[in-house]
């Protein structure tokens, strides 16, 4: 148990900060934690190139509520992101262990201080991943909040490097994690899933058709 509220009540930029230290803090230990030659993962929870070009296999399958024009655009995400991914380091300061799932529903704040709960998406992947994850949801949930995202890169700083060379990679894996978050809601088999998260459907295809067009200014 922790004591505190749900993030989803607002994050001020000094709980930011302190997030930021947190994330960067576990990403420090995942560096130093030893892991097997052979890697302990079943196939969903690798969060770089593989689940990328995995998203093919559902892309190639029909969806009622995906048009042509938005099947399209997932086929340029993927070949965009896999070309990126290619281009970025895999060196064990960029890649490890990740939470994979750092979003407001998995924060609990008290005070300015924030804690991480919810491990079940632990995987492998670059760890930039993490603050993608967090950052698509800020934009989408609490784009007030996501106005002081430097606040939150500041914390992490002080604790280690960003873990991405430029705002070009960053905005690779943010295209990653849309396509994770349509695989997973195109794929549900849970009614009440499909009925909360497809409202920001268009949304995702939106920030992706955004950072195709950036891509190619």
């Amino acid at each position: 148990w922790l004591d505190g509220q749900p993030a989803t009540a607002g994050l001020t930029p000094a709980a930011l900060a302190d997030l930021g230290q947190t994330i960067a803090t576990l990403h420090r230990l995942a560096r130093d934690f030893p892991l097997p030659a052979a890697r302990p993962f079943r196939a969903g929870f690798y969060y770089d190139a593989r689940l990328v070009a995995d998203h093919r296999t559902w892309l190639a399958q029909p969806h009622a509520a995906r048009s042509a024009a938005q099947s399209a655009i997932v086929a340029a995400a993927i070949t965009y992101t896999l070309d990126a991914f290619g281009r970025m380091a895999s060196a064990p300061a960029h890649t490890g262990l990740i939470h994979a799932d750092i979003h407001l529903g998995n924060l609990i704040l008290a005070g300015d201080r924030v804690a991480l709960i919810d491990f079940e998406q632990l995987g492998w992947g670059p760890f930039a991943y993490d603050l993608a994850v967090l950052h698509a949801d800020l934009a989408y949930h609490a784009p007030a909040t996501a106005q002081h995202w430097p606040a939150l890169l500041a914390g992490y700083q002080r604790v280690a490097p960003l873990p991405y060379a430029t705002a070009a990679d960053f905005a690779a894996l943010l295209a990653a994690v849309h396509l994770a978050f349509l695989d997973w809601l195109y794929n549900t088999d849970s009614p009440a899933v499909w009925q909360q998260q497809s409202p920001r459907i268009p949304a995702t295809y939106a920030a992706l058709t955004a950072i195709l067009h950036d891509a190619h200014a």
